[in-house]
């Protein structure tokens, strides 16, 4: 790959030459053109930060809004561009070339990429990277990362963003499309509309059911684009609040499901005996924060293991 022709491309060809080494196949990126993407996404990442908010590239002016509109034309996830733009941002200038790049495994470089942002990446490191295994790697790497694990691997919920957010990032692993109605607020520091995929409504058969389903908390969406699952999150004893957003949209195939703590259980089961849910309580579920941690757990240890399983 010829790094120097990038350096006075202009960002259409740049976001073009991204398009056309997508594989849905696989995600993300072609086999063996991991060390392309990554080199292209920082030199993207690059030119929005040069004066952040203040300027439109390609009709965006945040990298982040860039990234959510580039994986919905291309059908691919968000979680995989962020990964290969950090590796490109933080590791290729360590002065790592392209077949070293490609000869690392995918868990291999997300370690090293993110001791280069730490700045504890040595050479010594580098360079034993490349003949000891994934696990003897981590193990040299926790000592130098003195970090606290990401929220998804130390997740409490325990209020209405944190279920949001856990609710968002389960609907993300499990490769649906997710909206919140809540993008402004914030879990760990991150607005929830940045976990969210989505940043368009989804599409509704009625004006009417649309109009409702705004106000709903979150929503998952198929492949088909169509919504399959409501989710209300109530932190408190009350259910009807959401029960009727749910109620509102009934017309919609999508199951509706409530997330509350534990104790909120019995006043649900009351309330949807009564009308007028009584007539729609089979499309009504009730999860607890527990049984929703649970499955979130679950999930991420899945990815994990798939995308150790499937790492080149």
């Amino acid at each position: 790959m010829d790094n120097k022709r990038w350096d006075l491309a202009s960002d259409e060809e740049i976001a073009d030459e991204l398009a056309r080494i997508t594989s849905t196949d696989f995600d993300g990126f072609a086999r063996t053109r991991g060390y392309e993407a990554a080199f292209l996404l920082a030199k993207m990442h690059s030119r929005f930060s040069a004066n952040p908010g203040k300027q439109s590239i390609l009709g965006f002016s945040y990298f982040t809004d860039w990234v959510k509109a580039f994986c919905k034309a291309r059908g691919i996830t968000s979680r995989t561009v962020w990964y290969y733009a950090k590796a490109g941002r933080f590791l290729l200038p360590h002065n790592i070339g392209e077949d070293e790049f490609e000869a690392l495994s995918v868990r291999k470089r997300e370690i090293l990429a993110d001791l280069a942002e730490r700045g504890k990446l040595t050479q010594e490191l580098l360079k034993d990277s490349f003949v000891i295994s994934d696990g003897e790697l981590r193990k040299k790497a926790d000592p130098l990362r003195e970090r606290e694990l990401p929220w998804e691997d130390r997740l409490e919920i325990n209020s209405h963003e944190a279920a949001i957010a856990a609710l968002l990032q389960l609907g993300n692993l499990l490769d649906y499309k997710t909206y919140t109605a809540h993008p402004g607020d914030q879990f760990e520091g991150k607005r929830l509309g940045d976990i969210a995929t989505l940043t368009d409504f989804p599409r509704f058969p009625t004006v009417e059911i649309e109009r409702s389903a705004k106000r709903i908390d979150v929503i998952w969406v198929n492949i088909e684009s169509w919504p399959e699952f409501f989710f209300e999150v109530e932190p408190t004893t009350g259910v009807t609040s959401g029960l009727q957003r749910m109620y509102q949209v009934r017309k919609s195939e999508a199951k509706f499901l409530i997330v509350a703590p534990d104790e909120v259980r019995p006043r649900f089961f009351r309330a949807i005996s009564e009308s007028p849910y009584k007539h729609y309580r089979d499309k009504y579920l009730f999860r607890s924060y527990t049984e929703l941690k649970q499955m979130f757990q679950a999930a991420l240890r899945y990815r994990k293991a798939s995308d150790r399983f499937f790492a080149q």
